[in-house]
């Protein structure tokens, strides 16, 4: 999902490098290199690249912890058994979560159904959410890029059915996170 967005919108990940090895050198060796040519600051958040649910990751706060937490996400890709490959993204704190509602036919009709703010959450799970985003209504700009960018999103992968693209947005910038494959609550 990272490599097809960054593909269409540079901009539209956050700072960071994927890794497709299970090799805890190789890691390690292509985020300091990374981390060199100034692709991403500390802290960051290395991220199994298969994993889901919020599992699979490990904030790192100074290049002095990557070690333990390329040996524990290597560790949760096993116990889980997801496919091999990790990421390692700038952590940024306090974001405003966002997503938007698609909806693709078969015949490549694509919709979306507008964007809510998701923030208010409890242990991942959505407490509250307001649609349209307030914060986005002096931006209808940056509306229109986030929707764009979802139907983009199911547009390249052909994807069919109802789904989520999530977001996040903090200081004017938005990251695409991940698309949920699935009719979620909200549909």
């Amino acid at each position: 999902f990272r490599a097809l967005a960054e593909a269409m919108d540079p901009n539209a990940v956050t700072p960071g490098v994927v890794v497709d090895t299970s090799d805890p050198e190789a890691i390690g060796h292509a985020v300091r290199e990374a981390h060199a040519a100034g692709r991403f600051t500390f802290p960051g958040r290395l991220k199994a690249a298969n994993g889901g649910g919020g599992r699979g990751q490990v904030v790192v706060r100074e290049e002095g912890g990557l070690q333990q937490a390329i040996e524990s996400v290597l560790g949760q890709i096993t116990q889980n058994g997801w496919d091999p490959g990790v990421m390692f993204e700038q952590n940024i704190p306090e974001t405003v979560h966002l997503e938007v509602q698609v909806v693709r036919d078969r015949y490549g009709n694509t919709r979306h159904f507008g964007m809510r703010d998701c923030t208010e959450q409890r242990a991942s799970q959505k407490i509250q959410e307001e649609a349209p985003p307030a914060l986005l209504r002096h931006r209808p700009d940056l509306a229109e890029r986030c929707c764009a960018l979802a139907v983009g999103i199911a547009d390249a992968v052909g994807y069919v059915g109802a789904c989520t693209v999530e977001l996040m947005y903090k200081d004017g910038h938005v990251y695409l996170l991940e698309m949920n494959t699935r009719i979620q609550v909200e549909h």
